[in-house]
């Protein structure tokens, strides 16, 4: 069986016990206290030990103590298992520094048997970890999580790894905003298949703030987080969510053309046919080397796409078989197909608003089904979906289509307009809330002290850090 975005599915890992097992070691040597290694790993633990009893001073002194001794951790990490050394010798609350650093370490120089040992030591580490003293080494704290979402990803373990990231996402922040974890925790959500997870981590983290300094976001950050984003919401068939994020992936400010950019387009592409029968719309911000790379860069989904456009059903099968090796390269395969369907959906719908009747036979011909049956079957499948409103005489063959009229009365418009309404006064509270942000910002304030001495001459082409001037020149702001 497929995916819903195409992708074979693999068999699940078995799931594993609710209480964590503790790691099984790794094939390394174990440390022997005469040796020179074993003297050195002695020491660093008494350290760890000694100075994480000192309070906040003490866990800084230790964080920069280790910083200065990680090439040394990783020689040991070689030949020696540092993953015995935390199970053995450190409690992971009280220690959190000392065992962050020794995963990082072991990390950097994990042999192929040492996987699913650092898998299982790194699930337990996450749950069990101060979360004050991993705000002390935040930067160290997101490798470790990103080498094990590698790991899980690897080893099979995408689904037994999503929990250890929704609760090392909590332990790095509070605030509703996105965290370098969190594209990780979409991209496992997307291998085990538990879609109906990432559309939970969607929902509930809406983007409103970002605290790029403070969460230590990259640019790699945010294209992953909406390149998966994108593709979660299409795998649930939710499309015009999924439209939205690939247009948010690929009209970033960059320099240079990402991957994840062109990997954006091709899906968005695809999509936008699929859910709206048009080809895909950038803003109008996007960057001109963007713009123009991501089309270069995917010819056959534009041949799709004209085909598409031109209503040639014979023509659009053709070209998807042609192109059926790059598609299935690409992990589109099952989209493209998709997009077949959805020709004929468009040409059914279109039907709709020249014919008031019209037989299953023509409706056939004209959109390009091999046989009245399939027609009916298509047509059935809209009316419930809502798509057209039409009804079939069985006795005939005949169809008629009706004009819908929306019921703005009923129990789910009143439903669906509450929850807008709800939607629409959240973001005026966070518009409001900028506002006053803005209006109290010491720069801005400056700025306008400035301003009304020099007859706002200054205003306009200089502004506070981090406060971006379309802001104050969108109309929609009053």
């Amino acid at each position: 069986r497929g995916s819903p975005l195409g992708v074979p599915c693999k068999t699940p890992a078995p799931p594993l016990p609710l209480e964590i097992a503790p790691p099984p070691p790794a094939r390394h040597q174990t440390l022997h206290p005469h040796s020179r290694a074993g003297a050195g790993m002695d020491e660093i633990v008494s350290q760890i030990h000694a100075l994480s009893a000192q309070g906040p001073l003490g866990l800084g002194s230790l964080h920069k103590a280790l910083n200065e001794k990680a090439e040394q951790l990783r020689q040991i990490g070689k030949t020696q298992s540092l993953l015995g050394v935390i199970t053995a010798a450190l409690d992971q609350k009280a220690h959190t520094i000392g065992a962050l650093h020794l995963l990082a370490a072991q990390a950097d120089v994990l042999p192929q048997d040492g996987h699913q040992p650092f898998f299982s030591q790194a699930r337990i580490f996450l749950a069990a970890c101060d979360p004050e003293q991993v705000q002390l080494a935040l930067k160290l704290y997101i490798d470790v999580v990103h080498k094990f979402t590698q790991v899980a990803s690897q080893i099979g373990a995408s689904k037994q790894g999503i929990g250890a990231l929704q609760q090392a996402i909590k332990k790095m922040s509070t605030r509703q905003s996105m965290t370098p974890l969190h594209a990780d925790l979409l991209q496992l959500c997307l291998l085990s298949g538990c879609y109906h997870v990432g559309m939970q981590v969607l929902d509930e983290l809406p983007i409103l703030q970002i605290h790029v300094k403070d969460h230590r976001l990259q640019p790699v950050d945010f294209l992953r987080f909406f390149y998966y984003a994108g593709m979660i919401c299409t795998g649930m068939k939710l499309f015009s969510r999924a439209i939205e994020y690939f247009r948010v992936a690929i009209s970033m400010p960059a320099d240079a053309v990402s991957s994840v950019a062109v990997a954006s387009y091709k899906k968005l592409m695809l999509v936008s046919l699929i859910s709206t029968g048009k080809g895909p719309t950038l803003p109008s911000y996007t960057p001109g080397l963007v713009s123009r790379a991501v089309k270069s860069r995917s010819e056959p989904y534009v041949a799709i796409q004209a085909k598409f456009l031109e209503g040639d059903f014979a023509g659009l099968a053709s070209t998807v078989e042609e192109h059926a090796a790059a598609l299935e390269a690409d992990k589109n395969l099952g989209l493209a197909k998709q997009a077949l369907d959805a020709l004929k959906r468009d040409k059914l719908r279109k039907l709709t608003t020249c014919y008031v009747t019209l037989s299953l036979s023509s409706i056939a011909d004209q959109i390009g089904t091999s046989s009245p049956a399939e027609a009916e079957s298509l047509l059935l499948a809209m009316i419930e979906a809502d798509a057209i409103d039409a009804t079939i005489d069985q006795e005939s063959g005949m169809v008629r289509f009706l004009d819908g009229v929306t019921d703005f009365g009923s129990i789910d418009m009143t439903r669906r307009l509450e929850s807008e309404m709800r939607a629409i006064t959240s973001l005026a509270q966070r518009v409001e809330q900028l506002d006053v942000e803005l209006s109290t910002h010491p720069d801005f304030v400056s700025k306008m002290k400035s301003s009304a001495r020099l007859g706002g001459a200054e205003l306009a082409t200089d502004f506070p850090e981090g406060i971006d001037p379309e802001i104050l020149s969108d109309p929609m702001m009053g």
